[in-house]
C-alpha cells in the first residue's frame, strides 16, 4: 500500500514561529549577560564553558550563536552600547539634543545591574573597553563633532571630541552625583550647557544655535 504524499497547500505560507525567533534572541542576550557576570572574576578563570555554565545553557548552545571567542566578545561591545547609551543611534542630533543625548547614557547607566560596573571595572573589561567600546565611541563623535566645527583645525577638534566624549560617559554621571548628590535630568542639564560653551566658544559662533 503506497503512503500518501502530502501535497502543499500554493495558497498556505510558510511558517514562521515568532516566537522560536524571539526565544532565540532571549538566548542569545543570556549568554551576552552571562559573560558580563563571568568576567567579574578576571582573565585567569575566563572560558567560554564558564559562561555557559553562567548562562545554564550548554557549551555547544554558546558555539551555535557565537562561533568562537573572538565572536562573542565582539558581540558584546554592542551589546554593551546599547545598554549603557553610548550606541551610535543614541548620539545628539545637534546641539539642541545634548541634553537629551547626556539624560539616555547617564540613566541607562544608573539603572545596570551593579555586576556591569564591576564587570567593566575589571581588568577584561577595561581591556574591552581600550579595544574596541572607546575607539568606537571617539569615532561616532568625531562623525557628530566635525560638522559642528569644521573651521578649527585637525588638532583642535580632536581636542574637542575627546573633551565631549568624557563629557557624555557614565564616568561624568557618576562624578556629578557623588560630588554633588544630582541625578540624570541635572547631570544632563550641565554637562548639555557645558557642551554647547565648549562648541560655540572653540568656533566662535557666540550664542548661535
Amino acid at each position: 500500500m503506497k503512503a500518501r504524499t502530502r501535497r502543499a497547500d500554493p495558497g498556505r505560507r510558510p511558517y514562521r514561529s515568532s516566537l522560536r525567533t524571539e526565544q532565540s534572541g532571549q538566548t542569545r542576550e543570556r549568554i551576552l549577560e552571562a559573560l558580563v557576570r563571568t568576567m567579574q572574576n578576571g582573565i585567569a578563570e575566563f572560558s567560554v564553558p564558564a559562561v555557559a555554565a553562567e548562562a545554564g545553557v550548554s557549551l555547544p548552545t554558546v558555539y551555535r550563536y557565537f562561533k568562537t571567542k573572538k565572536d562573542l566578545f565582539e558581540a558584546l561591545m554592542p551589546h554593551v552600547a546599547a545598554k549603557t547609551g553610548l550606541g551610535p543611534e543614541l548620539l545628539p542630533q545637534g546641539l539642541d539634543d545634548v541634553e537629551r543625548a547626556a539624560r539616555e547614557a547617564y540613566s541607562r547607566h544608573a539603572a545596570l545591574d551593579a555586576s556591569w560596573r564591576v564587570a567593566f571595572a575589571s581588568e577584561i573589561g577595561g581591556q574591552l573597553r581600550r579595544a574596541t567600546l572607546i575607539p568606537e565611541r571617539l569615532r561616532a563623535m568625531q562623525a557628530w563633532v566635525t560638522p559642528l566645527a569644521k573651521e578649527l583645525a585637525p588638532d583642535e577638534r580632536a581636542r574637542l571630541v575627546r573633551l565631549v566624549t568624557l563629557l557624555l560617559t557614565s564616568a561624568t554621571g557618576r562624578a556629578f552625583k557623588d560630588y554633588f548628590g544630582m541625578g540624570p535630568d541635572q547631570a544632563a542639564e550641565n554637562v548639555a550647557w557645558a557642551i554647547r560653551t565648549l562648541i560655540r566658544g572653540a568656533t566662535g559662533k557666540g550664542g548661535k544655535r
